[in-house]
Order: C-alpha cells, then sequence, then structure tokens
C-alpha cells in the first residue's frame, strides 16, 4: 500500500487553502466558468436551461456557500417580485439588457455589490439584479427567478404519514393521527356518518369507464379513502379524489342529487368543521355543494338504501361526517437552535447599565427614573437620545456576531423589539428599522433563520420592563403601571406594527416567524386570545408558512382558534419558574424540564428563553465549571427530545462571564459549538433515535459514545391495522426488548403491566390507548382498539439514478408508490399532490422534479431532462467491509455495483462523500476512506491504499422460479410464495406491483402470478382454488438453492470439481449471485475466459470462443458436479428403464445443467398426452413434461431420467445395459 499523496498533488484529492486569495480566485473562476457555460436559446426555450435553473452548489465548503442560485416558487415561468406577487418597484433591482443567457446573469450578479435574486427574460433578454429580499413570485412567460445565496436555514419539509408508519407523538403539540377534522392539501381520510355510525363506501360501477355511486357500509374495513386537494388552506374549497377501487374520480353530485365518483375533473366543495351546535367540535366537518348550496347527507342506510345525497339544508344532523385520518402530510422544521439578541432594540438597565446615565453620564440614582426605555428615553434630551442610541444600535451587534452564531451552530436569532420600532411616538425616537433590514441581510448571508419578537407591545403587555414601556413597572411610590395594551388606540397600534413588519420581512427567506407578545400578564383571557387570533390573521394575508408564536399564558393551545396553522406556544424555562429550583443532581433537573414540557400539547412547543442562570443550588468552585456543563447538557437533552427546539437568553450583557451570556458561556465551553468536540447532535429529528439528542444520559454510559447512532430509524416500524392479530405483508414481529424501545422512537408509554399473557389480546407487541403491550400468549386474538406494531422486513434505502437516466442503477430496483412517498424524508421537497400521475414523458415511477416528488403510473413512459428518477437497493444485499488497504474482495463475497454502494452509508450511520471518481490511486469499485466518507471508483483496475476499505457483498441466491404461461399450480420441487416474497419479485424481475396488491379471483391463479397486458404487474391471489388464465404466468420458490461455483479471478477456466455453464445458465447467475448482464452479452473474444465470467460491475458475460484465456477482472462463473447422474433413453422409448428413475418437473426444467446444451421449455411446457412418452422427454429441441399416467414411445421423443445410484463414485450402467443409448452426465 502505497502513502497518501499530499492534498495539492494527489489527483483523486483536490484541496488547498481557504484564505481571502484562495476565495476570490474562487469566485473569479466561477464568473469565467458561468459565461462560458451557456444554455440553449433555440427552440427548447426555457427547456434548455432548465437543467442550470435546478443545479444548486453542492459544497461543505462555508467560502463557497454563497454561490447558491435557488428557484423561487419552481424558477421557470416566474418573475421576481418583493412581499408579494404586487410588490415591485425599480428601486428594487438594477436592470441589465442584451444578456443572451441565464449564465451570464448568473455571472452579473456574482460580480454585483448587492445581489439577492435574479431576474433574466429569454425574449427580452433583461437581466435584473435584486438588491431587496425576494419572497414572492408572479406568472411571466419565459422569464426566470432565482434567489441568490446560502439555503434556507430552517426549511419546513412536509412528510407523508399514515396509521401504519407514523409515530404519535414526535415532539409536544406534534401528534399524528391529528386530533381535529382539518382537511390539509394531501390528506388521506374516510368519512363515517355521526348519525347512522356508518362509513361511506364505494358501491358498484356505474359505467364502463370505473365510474362508482356512493353508499354505506357498517364494516370500518370496506370504507373508502379520498385524497384531499386543498390548494389554499384560506378557502373552504376541498375537493376529494376517490382512492384504490375508485380509479381517481372525483367526488361530485349528479343531476338527480346523487353523489359519487363520478367526475374526471375536481369538483372543490365548501368543507365546514363546524356543525352549529358546538363552537368547537373537532372531529367532525360538512361538505357543501357550492352549485346549489346544498350539503351532502348520508340517508337512512335502513330505509334508504344507503345512499348518499346532496340535500341537506345546513352542517348539522346527517349532514355531519367523522373525519377520520388514514394518511398525510405534516410539516416539520429541525430543531431550532437560537439565541435572543436582546438589549439591542429594546433596552433592558440590568443588561447594560452604562447606557442608563443622564446627559453628563452621571449614574441615575433616583429610583423612579429610568426604570426601563421609556423612562430612559424620556429623562434624556432628545439630541443626546439620538446619539446614544445610533452609537448602541450600530455597535450591539454586528456582522461578526452573527458569524460566530453561524459558526458555532446556532440556525435562529430571536430579536426582541418594541413598538417604536415602526411607530415611534414620543419620548422614543425612530431610527432602528435600518439595523433590523440589515441584520436580515446578515442573517440571509450567514443562514441563520430570524424570528420576529414582539418583546414591548404599546401601553405594555406585562407591567414589566422587559416591555420598554411599563410606567412604574410595578415599583411602589413610582406612580402607575401600565398595561393597557389592549386598550382601543394601543390595540390598533400593535395590531399595526404586526402588519408592518409581517409585510415587509415576509419575502425574505430567513424570515421564521413573529412572536405575537412576549410574558402576556393579564387577568383574564376573554380579551387576549381574540387579540392573537387577528394578529394571526395578519401574519398569514402575507406569509402562509411563517410561524405565529404566542405566550404560554392561558395556555392559548387549548383555545378553540378558527385558523391555527403554524401556531406555536412559547415556554420560557429559567430553572426559577418551576415548583422547585435547580439541583445538585443534573437527572433531577432533567426530569423537571422533562416534565413541565411534556404537559404542553396540541401545538409544538419552543423554549423561546433559558440559560443557565438559575436559583436553588449554589455551587462550589471546585465543581462549578464541570456542573454547569452538566447542568446545560440537562436543559439541552430536555428541549431537543421534547419541543421543537430551544433559543438562549441571550447573546452578550455587559458583565463579562455571565451565564446569562452566551457568548461568554460557548466560548468558555460551557455550551456546544465553540470548543473542539463538543457539538450539537443533528437537527433533522425526525430522522434520528431520541437517543441521539440524550446529551447528559450519554454522557454517563459509556456504552452510548457521543458519535452513536441508532441502528433502528422509526420509519422502519409499521403499525398494522387496528382490529387485527397479525403483522402487514413484508412486516415482521418484534421481540419483547424491541417493543420495550417504541416509545422512545414512536412515542406513547409502556403499559403497567407491560408483558401479558392475554388470550384475548393480539400476540406480540400492539398498542392500547397510546400504551404499549408485549403478549407472550402463542395464538392471542384481534380485538377492537388493539393495533399490533412490526418492523419491516427490508428497510428502505433510497439510491437515485443518474442525472438524465432513466434506468435504475445497476443493484437497484424500482420504488412503490407507498415508498416513494418516504423519499423527501431523504433528500428534501415533499410529494406532489396527488402523487401519481399518468405521462408519458416522463420517468416511470418515482421521480423528481424541482422540488416535488411524483408517481408515473404510465409503464411505457420516456424520461426528460430535469426529472431525477429515484429507486432503492435490492433487499437481499448483506455488505462485509474488506481488510483496510487492500484492493480486492474476501473470497465469497462480491463487489458493489454503484447503486448499491450508494446506499450502504445508511448501514454504517455514516455519510457519503463526492461520491463517484475515476482514480487508479484508490481501490476499485465501493470503499470507505477514513472518516472522509464513501466513495465509488469507476477505474477498472484500482490499487490498494493506506486508510481505504473496500465494501463488497454476500451472495445473493434467487430461489424463484417462473411457471408455465395459464398454470395453476407450482411445478414439482417448488412450493408457493408468500405474499411479502410475491411483493418483493420486482426487485429481481422488473415490474411493479398492482393496486390493489392482494385479490381474491376464482378465475386467475392462486398465489403469486404476474400479467403482462400492461407491462409486468404482480398480484397476490388469497383464492382457495383459483384457476389457470392465458396471460398470467405463476411464480414459485424453489426447495433448494442452484449449486454455483465462482472461480479464481484471472483464471482460464473452471475450478477442479465444476463444470462451464450454459449460455442460459449464465444468463440466470444474476438471479441467484446478483449484478447486471453484460452488454453485449455474448462475446467472441480469445483474449477472455471461455463460458462464463463477470467483470467486476460491468456484469457477466458468454464467451463463445473455443479456448479463450484468463484475463486480469474476469471472474468465470461454474457449477459443482452432480450428485446425480442425467440419462438421455432411446429415441421412441415410452419410459425410463431398469437402474433410473422418473424426472421430477423441476428436473426437467433444470436438464439443460447437466447436458450443457441450451435447450427450450415448450410452451406448455406441462403436457398430458397419451401418444407421448410420459414425465421428462425432448423433441426438436425443446423439452416437455409429459403427466399422462401411461404415454407411449413415439418417433423424434427421448424420454430424460437419472440414475438410482447414491453416489456418483458408482458404476454407471454401460450403453450395452441400456440397448446403447445415449449417456451422459455432468
Amino acid at each position: 500500500a502505497r502513502e497518501p499523496a499530499s492534498a495539492t498533488t494527489n489527483p483523486c484529492r483536490r484541496g488547498g487553502s481557504s484564505g481571502s486569495g484562495q476565495r476570490a480566485l474562487r469566485r473569479l473562476l466561477t464568473v469565467a466558468l458561468a459565461v462560458a457555460v451557456e444554455g440553449s436559446v433555440g427552440v427548447g426555450g426555457l427547456r434548455g436551461h432548465q437543467a442550470e435553473i435546478n443545479t444548486v452548489a453542492k459544497t461543505a465548503d462555508p467560502d463557497t456557500a454563497w454561490l447558491d442560485f435557488h428557484p423561487v416558487d419552481g424558477g421557470t415561468r416566474r418573475a421576481c417580485r418583493g412581499a408579494h406577487a404586487s410588490d415591485d418597484s425599480a428601486a428594487y433591482h438594477l436592470d441589465h439588457t442584451g444578456i443572451t443567457s441565464l449564465s451570464k446573469c448568473k455571472a452579473l450578479c456574482l460580480m454585483a455589490p448587492v445581489c439577492l435574486a435574479i431576474d433574466w427574460g429569454l425574449t427580452d433578454e433583461v437581466c435584473r439584479i435584486w438588491s431587496r429580499s425576494v419572497g414572492s413570485t408572479t406568472p411571466a412567460e419565459s422569464r426566470v427567478c432565482l434567489r441568490h445565496g446560502s439555503r434556507m436555514p430552517l426549511p419546513g419539509r412536509r412528510l407523508y404519514m399514515n396509521n401504519r408508519t407514523a409515530p404519535q407523538t414526535y415532539r409536544p403539540g406534534f401528534r399524528y393521527p391529528r386530533d381535529d377534522a382539518r382537511l390539509h392539501n394531501g390528506d388521506e381520510v374516510q368519512l363515517a356518518s355521526t348519525s347512522h355510525r356508518t362509513w361511506l363506501t364505494l358501491q358498484h360501477v356505474l359505467d364502463a369507464m370505473g365510474r362508482r355511486a356512493l353508499s354505506q357500509t357498517r364494516d370500518p374495513h370496506k370504507a373508502a379513502v379520498f385524497t384531499v386537494e386543498r390548494k389554499d388552506f384560506r378557502s373552504p374549497a376541498v375537493a376529494l379524489r376517490c382512492m384504490h377501487e375508485g380509479q381517481g374520480y372525483y367526488v361530485a353530485v349528479s343531476r338527480d342529487g346523487k353523489v359519487g365518483c363520478i367526475s374526471s375533473s375536481p369538483v372543490h366543495f365548501n368543507y365546514n368543521r363546524i356543525d352549529g351546535q358546538k363552537w368547537w367540535d373537532p372531529a367532525k366537518g360538512a361538505f357543501q355543494d357550492p352549485s346549489t348550496e346544498q350539503y351532502l347527507r348520508m340517508e337512512d342506510p335502513d330505509h334508504a338504501k344507503g345512499e348518499v345525497t346532496a340535500i341537506g339544508v345546513d352542517p348539522s344532523g346527517w349532514q355531519l361526517f367523522n373525519v377520520f385520518l388514514v394518511g398525510g402530510y405534516e410539516t416539520v422544521y429541525p430543531l431550532v437552535r437560537g439565541v435572543n439578541l436582546g438589549n439591542w432594540f429594546l433596552l433592558e438597565r440590568w443588561m447594560s447599565a452604562s447606557l442608563f446615565v443622564d446627559e453628563n453620564g452621571t449614574e441615575v440614582t433616583d429610583s423612579c427614573k429610568a426604570i426601563d426605555e421609556y423612562g430612559l428615553m424620556k429623562m434624556l434630551p432628545e439630541q443626546v437620545r439620538q446619539e446614544r442610541m445610533e452609537k448602541h444600535w450600530s455597535s450591539w451587534i454586528t456582522e461578526s456576531d452573527i458569524e460566530l452564531l453561524s459558526n458555532a451552530g446556532i440556525n435562529t436569532v430571536r430579536v426582541p423589539f418594541g413598538y417604536w420600532m415602526t411607530h415611534p411616538r414620543d419620548p422614543f425616537i425612530g431610527g432602528q428599522f435600518k439595523y433590523l433590514e440589515r441584520l436580515f441581510r446578515w442573517c440571509e448571508r450567514y443562514s441563520v433563520a430570524v424570528l420576529l419578537d414582539f418583546h414591548g407591545l404599546m401601553g405594555s403587555q406585562n407591567g414589566g420592563i422587559t416591555s420598554g414601556n411599563c410606567g412604574a413597572c410595578g415599583i411602589e411610590g413610582c406612580g402607575e403601571t401600565w398595561q393597557g395594551w389592549l386598550m382601543p388606540d394601543e390595540r390598533v397600534t400593535n395590531l399595526a406594527v404586526i402588519a408592518n413588519v409581517s409585510k415587509h420581512f415576509a419575502g425574505s427567506p430567513v424570515f421564521l416567524g413573529l412572536s405575537v407578545a412576549n410574558e402576556v400578564a393579564v387577568k383574564s383571557s376573554h380579551y387576549a386570545l381574540p387579540f392573537y387570533q387577528e394578529a394571526y390573521n395578519i401574519v398569514r394575508n402575507y406569509s402562509a408558512d411563517a410561524l405565529v408564536v404566542l405566550s404560554s399564558t392561558f395556555n392559548p393551545s387549548t383555545y378553540p382558534f378558527k385558523a391555527e396553522l403554524g401556531m406555536v406556544q412559547d415556554e420560557h424555562m429559567y430553572y426559577s419558574v418551576f415548583t422547585e429550583t435547580a439541583v445538585q443532581d443534573q437527572q433531577a433537573n432533567k426530569e423537571m424540564a422533562k416534565k413541565y414540557l411534556q404537559s404542553r400539547t396540541r401545538w409544538q412547543v419552543l423554549v423561546g428563553e433559558w440559560s443557565l442562570e438559575h436559583n436553588g443550588y449554589e455551587e462550589t468552585n471546585a465543581v462549578s465549571k464541570q456542573w454547569y456543563r452538566d447542568f446545560a447538557l440537562v436543559q439541552l437533552q430536555a428541549f431537543e427530545q421534547h419541543s421543537m427546539g430551544w433559543i438562549y437568553w441571550t447573546y452578550k450583557i455587559e458583565s463579562p462571564n455571565s451565564t446569562w451570556s452566551f457568548r461568554d458561556m460557548c466560548k468558555e465551553g460551557m455550551l456546544p459549538g465553540c470548543v473542539p468536540g463538543f457539538d450539537y447532535a443533528p437537527a433533522d429529528w425526525w430522522s434520528h433515535h431520541p437517543q441521539t439528542f440524550a446529551y447528559l444520559d450519554r454522557k454517563h454510559l459509556p456504552s452510548m459514545p457521543l458519535d452513536w447512532k441508532p441502528s433502528r430509524r422509526a420509519s422502519e416500524y409499521f403499525a398494522g391495522q387496528e382490529g387485527r392479530n397479525k403483522c402487514p405483508e413484508n412486516t415482521v414481529q418484534l421481540p419483547e426488548a424491541e417493543c420495550r424501545e417504541l416509545p422512545s422512537l414512536l412515542g406513547g408509554a409502556l403499559n403497567d403491566p407491560f408483558v401479558v399473557n392475554e388470550s384475548a389480546d393480539p400476540k406480540g407487541c400492539f398498542t392500547f390507548m397510546s400504551r404499549y403491550l408485549f403478549n407472550k400468549h402463542p395464538s392471542g386474538s384481534a380485538r377492537y382498539e388493539r393495533t399490533p406494531h412490526c418492523r419491516l422486513s427490508c428497510p428502505l434505502e433510497f439510491v437515485p439514478a443518474r442525472r438524465n437516466v432513466y434506468t435504475c442503477p445497476p443493484g437497484a430496483v424500482p420504488l412503490t408508490m407507498d415508498e416513494c412517498r418516504y423519499a423527501p424524508q431523504e433528500y428534501g421537497g415533499s410529494p406532489s399532490s396527488p402523487l401519481e400521475i399518468k405521462s408519458s414523458n416522463d420517468p416511470v415511477g418515482c421521480f423528481k422534479f424541482l422540488s416535488l416528488f411524483y408517481y408515473n403510473l404510465n409503464s411505457h413512459a420516456i424520461g426528460r431532462p430535469g426529472r431525477e428518477m429515484f429507486c432503492r437497493r435490492v433487499c437481499s444485499a448483506q455488505y462485509v467491509p474488506a481488510p483496510v488497504s487492500s484492493n480486492h474482495c474476501p473470497a465469497g463475497t462480491e463487489e458493489l455495483s454503484e447503486g448499491e454502494c450508494y446506499a450502504v452509508p445508511r448501514q454504517y450511520g455514516e455519510t457519503r462523500a463526492s461520491f463517484v471518481e475515476s482514480c487508479s490511486d484508490d481501490p476499485r469499485g465501493c470503499f470507505r476512506f477514513s472518516d472522509k466518507g464513501f466513495f465509488f471508483n469507476k477505474d477498472s483496475l484500482g490499487s490498494s491504499r493506506k486508510d481505504r476499505t473496500p465494501v463488497c457483498r454476500l451472495p445473493v441466491r434467487q430461489r424463484v422460479v417462473a411457471g408455465d404461461n395459464a398454470s395453476n399450480g407450482c411445478p414439482d420441487g417448488t412450493v408457493a410464495l408468500s405474499q411479502s416474497e410475491c411483493r418483493q419479485i420486482r426487485e429481481e424481475f422488473g415490474g411493479r406491483l398492482n393496486v390493489p396488491f392482494m385479490v381474491n379471483y376464482a378465475s386467475d391463479p392462486r398465489g403469486c402470478f404476474k400479467f403482462s397486458f400492461y407491462g409486468d404487474v404482480y398480484f397476490y391471489n388469497v383464492h382457495p382454488h383459483g384457476s389457470s388464465r392465458p396471460g398470467r404466468t405463476q411464480f414459485c420458490k424453489r426447495t433448494y438453492d442452484p449449486d454455483l461455483v465462482a472461480g479464481n479471478t484471472g483464471a482460464p477456466g473452471c475450478p477442479e470439481g465444476s463444470a462451464p455453464l450454459t449460455q442460459q445458465e449464465c444468463a440466470g447467475v444474476r438471479e441467484s449471485l446478483g449484478g447486471p448482464l453484460g452488454h453485449p452479452f455474448t462475446v467472441t473474444s480469445a483474449v477472455d475466459p471461455p463460458g462464463c465470467f463477470r467483470f467486476r460491475e460491468f456484469g457477466y458475460h458468454y464467451n463463445v470462443h473455443p479456448t479463450g484465456a484468463g484475463r486480469r477482472g474476469r471472474t468465470p462463473y461454474c457449477k459443482r458436479s452432480f450428485d446425480v447422474d442425467y440419462l438421455a433413453g432411446f429415441e421412441g422409448a415410452d419410459r425410463c428403464r431398469g437402474g433410473m428413475a422418473t424426472l421430477t418437473e423441476l428436473e426437467c426444467r433444470t436438464l439443460d445443467r447437466a447436458f450443457n446444451k441450451d435447450w427450450h421449455l415448450h410452451d406448455p411446457f406441462v403436457v398430458n398426452f397419451s401418444s407421448d412418452p410420459r414425465g421428462c422427454f425432448g423433441f426438436n429441441g425443446e423439452r416437455y413434461f409429459n403427466v399422462h399416467p401411461n404415454g407411449r414411445g413415439r418417433p423424434g421423443r427421448r424420454p430424460y431420467c437419472r440414475s438410482l445410484r447414491s453416489s456418483a463414485s458408482e458404476t454407471l450402467p454401460t450403453s450395452s445395459t441400456l440397448g446403447g443409448g445415449e449417456i451422459l452426465w455432468s
């Protein structure tokens, strides 16, 4: 093994310094490249630039992160706008004319002093360089809008969940299914009558197009599933798409008032989830037909044939539906890790006493003067106020502070401000707003989110100094304490402030949301909560997804808001607000915070303020630093396991080394981020085990080091169907120990007792009322409200295809529709709604376009540029590492394909690097380079190298056998496939699963079969008998494995004790061992091994050259000599003679293994002819298997038999014994 080359000389590992000179050089090179590489401007129009539009700089180098360009609202055919679609001004952008390509427009952006977005037109060739944040777009043909800068710091992600896969609780307030009847776009729901206790179901087919009427059923298993289409959450209009047997039609009302799945286009009903009797009824809703203004109504199932009509006059009674969420999309955010920028725009005297002096710099001794910022401003002359505050605003927080926070792992800043930010009334002065705008520019540069915190409402929301205008602030003898923020004039001003900042900053990519009122303290909720609703409506008017954060006073999540999407409850958690203050025992401190957070429900919970400052335990100098560090771990663990994140109070104060100062505590190593080796866990909490965030517990458990990663993901666990007693297909039952871990993965709690032995409950792991139990009863039984929990027998490992390649890479297979829904969790973006499409121009199956995933049902479609196809790793691969610094896989293992290598990192809990390379200095194929990640080396030879570990796999044996067309039973020597095995056939044979996959048809073969009329589609027929049917091919599995032998790489032929494979056998090797067939498969080469061989990841070949030769990198494949001797009888004979036995059907099928001939099976292979030899015989180069009990000899037909000897070493019969028949054996 050679020593690793230096970073500057190694051709496979380029690198260098990252100083200012390198950054400048990078910038110039990027500009030159952007100018040189221009997209086509021909007939393709914007399509010629689509690949460039979709390209985002994928680099971990912070010096080049600013080079990213991101599509806004899809990018193409959109013109940039400011805060909303009509917000455009010449002052926002600088226009350049005669710019003939998007690349040149990007280059102009990179050279501009300020460039936040570009807007380029293909037709007018105008490039607009935006100096204002772009938050919206408007439709515009032949234009492109791209935001420039780093990625959004906290991008919300829509995750698909259903009742089998979703955790019941990820974080406080994040529950699935949702406990209300809100309908989100993409939700999959079932609807039941609130009066009749019946479910909507699909009735008989109305016409040849597959349209169906809606009816009622009392069997919940027959309930129809509808997909909700709701494009605008502000509008009550929803459409219901009928799934599965509904053929994708939409619910509509016919002319006679009947309701069914009859429309090919969406029909929107007005959805009303308030029933008129109760103001808040979260489980019910009604649907109003907008054309007739009548409500959908479920008629009496006993007297009206269970019809569904549209004749209801109000949203109550028989017009009310119980809404049951079957599957849907939930928006989740990465963990918020933030710091408050306190004392910047709203002063607090204790944080900066030097500001609270008179105009001569003398300390104010009067306790009733300068209590808060209002008092300070009132005391100072106007000129002194302006000078002092301008100096403070320009210096308290600088760009270097935001850079420090970003480098320390902080992704959010919370910015407290008062109403004088936008409405400065005497004695307050104006001038803050420009500094707030500058902060947004800094945060966009360093990818830090901004949460605006309305900390000081006019009239004071709490009568405290934190509001900045509290009058006497509760100090006796100083006058009146103000708390009139909801008085008419003050209320109007406060709402105007909210409208102002929301409108101005809604377009910024770093605007996270607005905290409406900090630490509210009023006597009654009747005035505060309606104010919250009004503030929410204002924010939503300018931003569809900004968070609206409400103070925890009155626990507002229990209030029946009419609209509440994106509402968050703010908790300030100092160890002086709990019943007990901090103690020496850190576990007790952790449980205190955990218990407090777990008492919050419904909404997401954000810990908006916390710090290392505390009451209670007084540490000594000897243990101070370690105790404080553990105290930080306590709070981080509680907050990151049981809330959506935290924001430290505060960034800094004047006093040095204060526990209130994040900056000082981080530099001292009390908090993660500033000291090497002391870092935060990943922020995408939904992809990791909760123990990943167990900062304190992990510190004291040697078995869980800091870099510990869970062996399983929450998405590997499936919940079965309620009221069943078995696991769903493709899943396995959990052992007791694994069942105990589910609450930490999925939420909920263990029952007491946890282990039971009940014949009336499901066996194994199940839940009842959100509590987990493990039933040791050997059989168990289904029971109402009991849901079995299981684990996927084959975890999903996603693999993207290469760009502009529309087939899965070797070692990967297409995704199913359900699997496609989970791909966004791995690669970002969100599923389209609806997910499934039928397009002849897009890739088949699952693909991503811009930020949306689609599933194309057209099996004959072709791909087109800009679409990225997604596949999955073949389930059966088992990975093993080779010796470090080697260049070959060990004996008994195989090299991985590119697609398999892509999926390997998840097996090891690590990340992949730049991945594909072609380097002669590294091992060929898949390897791991120390802690740098995984690579796939396409060099045909490669070489061993220090610290590089090849990764290989164990051979995979395929036992599946395809039966005859139009047969109904497995051949001899095979058995039927299970439903789970049938689901996996597509991984080896291609094709897709039918929807529905499981059927009960008397006219089709029982078990697993394929129907190829519309491409290869697989079914599983549970009918007990079934029957043969033309066009259906049954699949079974062998009762033994094929006995293949891999020869020595570079050898000229088969090893001793083995025989060459036939060409047909060679083509089937991939079914047993995996890997692709080479192109071309059949070759004539004097320099390659004769017969079957494999050339690394390029696949299997069959060399018909009579001699051939050994060659490096080529591995011959052969077969072991059979213990059973196969013999050919006399032509014209009717049966096997003495010393021979009749072959089984399976032996007859695989006879070419013994005779080294490419024989074909006749179609049909199994016959019942009295005029042909019984059993196995050959005719005209084809084989038959005759099941007739007698049969007879016939000219041209030769029976095939096997020896009755028990060992191949026994003496074979001679030709004279058999009358001169041909004797052949392997």
